[in-house]
């Protein structure tokens, strides 16, 4: 299992769980995924409209890519954006919500985007529910079931 890159209080059966599921995705899957992760995460913050049509675009951007109507710059400059809201914002968990899109974003790019967006939610919650393991392991379930449920619709499509 690759070591997290972020300092995260974690489940780590439950992170190796995922990361096989990921490893085993295509790109395109990962970018569906990681997105609707990330929509269900920016639940935890505040956003401007700024902030919204920013993230929008951005995910668009690389939805697009995964049909062949961009290119890795564009994601590249999409991403830069999402993360770029994070300059002006103090709540950390607003933070890491932003930096779990800017990551979903980053996927269409380099599909290794899709544990370390993962990994950001952790720090979210962590942040939201300092100590709450039950919080971090209903996460990472939710992470979990999620993709499985996208990789079970590829099949299904593809049969």
């Amino acid at each position: 299992m690759a070591k997290s890159k972020l300092r995260i209080q974690d489940e780590p059966a439950l992170r190796q769980e995922l990361e096989t599921l990921i490893l085993s995705s295509s790109q395109a899957l990962l970018v569906e995924w990681s997105i609707e992760t990330a929509r269900r995460n920016l639940k935890e913050a505040q956003l401007s409209e700024l902030e919204t049509k920013t993230i929008d675009s951005a995910f668009q951007v690389a939805l697009a890519k995964m049909k062949g109507e961009g290119r890795a710059y564009d994601v590249r400059v999409a991403g830069f954006a999402v993360h770029q809201l994070v300059d002006s914002v103090q709540d950390p968990i607003k933070i890491s919500v932003l930096r779990v899109c800017g990551q979903a974003v980053g996927v269409a790019h380099m599909r290794e985007h899709a544990q370390v967006m993962a990994d950001y939610a952790i720090k979210a919650i962590n942040q939201k529910h300092p100590g709450d393991l039950e919080a971090v392991a209903k996460e990472r379930r939710l992470q979990i079931e999620s993709l499985q449920t996208f990789i079970r619709n590829q099949k299904e499509i593809a049969d």
